[in-house]
């Protein structure tokens, strides 16, 4: 009955395809819990799953901290500093 924490697990996973399907199942959860776990995936190694993780604190209309969001836009990933920058 806990999602959450079992996805939140597969975050340290070592394969990338795994990490983003977790960030992926979290954002259609849409569990408030999952906030915190999501924020965290901001940081990940791999530009897939930061991405990923951008759209879903932004689907999902979770408070980021400004540094972080700074971090996202200097991203060396086009995919992620897209993903912050608001669509017109």
């Amino acid at each position: 009955r806990a999602p959450v924490p079992a996805i939140s697990k597969l975050l340290r996973d070592p394969d990338t395809d795994v990490r983003q399907h977790a960030v992926q199942a979290l954002k259609q959860i849409g569990d408030p819990q999952a906030g915190s776990v999501l924020v965290s995936a901001l940081s990940d190694a791999d530009p897939e799953v930061r991405h990923e993780a951008f759209h879903a604190v932004d689907e999902l209309k979770i408070p980021v901290a400004a540094s972080l969001v700074s971090k996202g836009l200097g991203d060396e990933n086009a995919d992620v500093r897209d993903q912050i920058v608001p669509r017109a």
